[in-house]
């Protein structure tokens, strides 16, 4: 994927081989209003995310919840820095 020009690096897409090649189909440039977020799924073959049709930005105001922890990738596993 691809965010302001730059490429961006997500190796946890390659952690289920059983799911298929990490694939994911090419979509448009989007622009994301202020006070919306773009939603991918880390299983790019098998997500229903901003990219389905139908979707795309979210409201920050529909977003429930609050993320605590990091899982993936490995390498920056961890709590939250803006959740302590």
């Amino acid at each position: 994927m691809v965010v302001d020009g730059r490429a961006i690096d997500e190796p946890y897409v390659y952690l289920l081989p059983e799911a298929g090649a990490a694939a994911q189909s090419p979509f448009p440039p989007v622009h994301v209003p202020p006070g919306e977020l773009w939603v991918m799924g880390d299983s790019r073959n098998n997500s229903a995310d901003s990219r389905a049709p139908g979707k795309g930005p979210v409201p920050v105001d529909d977003v429930v919840g609050r993320m605590w922890w990091r899982v993936l990738p490995l390498s920056r596993f961890g709590r939250i820095a803006s959740a302590r």
